[in-house]
């Protein structure tokens, strides 16, 4: 996906230093619990940078506008929670990006990161969304609304791993 290696070399470009890089880093695949944390920790992000690329092309009415704002409240009250896992998720995708800029990221406080990557999480999205996929991200997110944040972050990691999504692949719980 594009979104994920524009993350990934963006935090490696801004990063400065250089440390050995861990396991974590190294790891060739996610864990389901992984991407699970990072749909949990990205919803609410992601909610702010599609209200950007459309709210303007989908109705006022429908679920962007107007169940969104909770869904996203939902998924916020559960970021600190899925923080750990979703930031070593992150910085397994910026491994495959070059290991300085993970070196370098490593060297950085998380808490200066973190503000960060929710920036650039928003601003991505916001940007890579085109209107004409508006429509159908609506539906997605009514349909996944019901469920609790990391019921739906583990079905997104199973749905993925079914998918057999690579760089990185999701590894068997």
């Amino acid at each position: 996906m594009q979104i994920r290696r524009k993350i990934a070399t963006a935090l490696a470009a801004a990063a400065t230093g250089a440390l050995p890089v861990s396991a974590a880093a190294q790891e060739a695949c996610l864990t389901e619990t992984q991407v699970s944390a990072m749909v949990v920790y990205g919803v609410p992000l992601a909610m702010g940078g599609l209200q950007q690329s459309c709210g303007e092309v989908l109705s006022p009415d429908g679920f962007l506008a107007t169940g969104a704002p909770a869904m996203a409240d939902r998924y916020a009250a559960q970021s600190d929670a899925a923080w750990p896992d979703a930031f070593s998720a992150f910085l397994s995708f910026a491994g495959s990006g070059g290991q300085e800029g993970v070196s370098a990221m490593r060297e950085m406080p998380e808490e200066a990161l973190r503000p960060f990557l929710d920036a650039l999480i928003t601003g991505l999205i916001a940007n890579e969304v085109k209107p004409e996929k508006c429509g159908n991200i609506e539906r997605l997110l009514e349909v996944l609304a019901p469920l609790e944040p990391f019921e739906a972050g583990r079905l997104a990691a199973v749905i993925a791993a079914m998918a057999g999504v690579e760089d990185p692949e999701i590894c068997d719980s």
